[in-house]
């Protein structure tokens, strides 16, 4: 899966489907194959997905700080 760098951390995301954007967002101790497995077949023929996994969550990095929402919310802005 393809990796970006954002605000200093390597963030792993997926992106599928075609049309209008929607991004899902994992709860805590989870990752994006929440999504991706089960609801991304059901909703990417309708819209252009965005699934990442949060800071420390997944196989994006785990720094010692910046799990507040200001800095998931700049996460997620950059993304």
């Amino acid at each position: 899966m393809p990796k970006i760098r954002i605000n200093g951390i390597q963030i792993n995301y997926q992106q599928t489907g075609s049309g209008p954007d929607l991004v899902l967002l994992h709860g805590i101790s989870a990752n994006l194959s929440f999504w991706y497995l089960r609801f991304a077949p059901l909703l990417r023929e309708r819209w252009r997905l965005t699934m990442y996994d949060l800071r420390g969550h997944g196989y994006s990095d785990a720094p010692p700080t910046g799990y507040g929402t200001g800095e998931q919310a700049r996460d997620l802005a950059e993304l």
